[in-house]
């Protein structure tokens, strides 16, 4: 209990959602691990989500324990961590597959390691906040909600820049080289284009990553007004805005990798904008008439 009378945790949480949220980011952590392949940040985070929400469920029956308040907001609090980190390895791959680097802001070689950092500062203000606001003192837990909202704003802002440098690539990329925004770079035999199949198109991973941008801003969002709030803020006190601004947004966010899978788009041959020129095709075709002649005639001889 705190000082004030309340619950630790706000509220007693029900065991029926805090099962249902269990099994649902366990599975996916499973599917994420089944597939791996340098998508690491994203398996750990989502069973670290896993883990929280398994930390959870003591609580529905013993919701004053600090220790498990403490292992559960830990879990739960900082796992959209290394989601974020794994957006920040995907985009600078996605780049130099592409060989769109010049498209990006900021250098690819500085992306990961820049926002990263950013990430690992934000983590440790977050947690340093978040085992604060575990204290018994009521100024040292309002003390630990301020540090971890300062952690929270901070990773605002810092995933803001990223997505403002995700969407200002496509949109210099479409700009630069129309051919590759439209899935066209690739060409076939006489240099007209192909089209790439919605699995095979990179802007359906662009798109996903969107996606998981739009969950984790309500995410963050949430989190940022609920610190605000303080102690004993509506946000903090209902369970059912946790469910629904917090947990529901980063499962939809994150459960689109389950069907686009960032190695599938990214790890076959690099699309280029070369394209054969009028003269190449032009000779080409006159070539193949050639041969459609050298044909004919042969064929006129009483060759087979």
């Amino acid at each position: 209990m705190a000082t004030s009378g309340r619950l630790i945790t706000g509220y007693v949480p029900k065991a029926g959602l805090t099962y249902t949220g269990l099994v649902c980011f366990g599975l996916l952590a499973l599917v994420f691990w089944f597939r791996k392949k340098w998508m690491l940040c994203l398996c750990i985070g989502m069973s670290c989500m896993a883990a929280g929400f398994a930390a959870r469920i003591p609580m529905t029956n013993n919701p004053g324990s600090l220790g498990i308040y403490i292992a559960q907001t830990m879990f739960i609090l900082l796992s959209p961590c290394a989601f974020l980190a794994q957006n920040y390895i995907i985009l600078p791959r996605l780049a130099t597959w592409l060989d769109s680097e010049d498209c990006l802001f900021l250098p690819s070689r500085i992306i990961v390691r820049l926002f990263v950092w950013s990430d690992v500062i934000t983590f440790w203000l977050q947690g340093g906040g978040g085992g604060l606001t575990a204290a018994q003192n009521s100024t040292m837990a309002n003390i630990g909600y301020y540090v971890s909202l300062a952690g929270l704003i901070a990773q605002f802002a810092s995933y803001a820049t990223f997505t403002a440098l995700l969407i200002t690539f496509a949109l210099r990329v479409r700009s630069r080289y129309p051919s590759k925004w439209s899935g066209n770079a690739s060409t076939d035999y006489y240099g007209a284009p192909l089209r790439r199949r919605m699995f095979e198109d990179w802007r359906t991973l662009f798109f996903a990553i969107l996606w998981t941008c739009v969950g984790i801003f309500v995410r963050s969002i949430y989190r940022i007004i609920e610190y605000a709030q303080g102690y004993n803020g509506t946000l903090r006190t209902t369970e059912v805005y946790f469910y629904v601004l917090d947990s529901l947004p980063l499962f939809l966010a994150m459960a689109v990798w389950t069907v686009i899978w960032p190695p599938s788009f990214i790890s076959g041959p690099a699309m280029t904008t070369e394209r054969p020129s009028s003269q190449t095709v032009h000779l080409t075709q006159r070539q193949v008439e050639a041969g459609d002649i050298a044909m004919t005639q042969t064929n006129s001889k009483g060759w087979p």
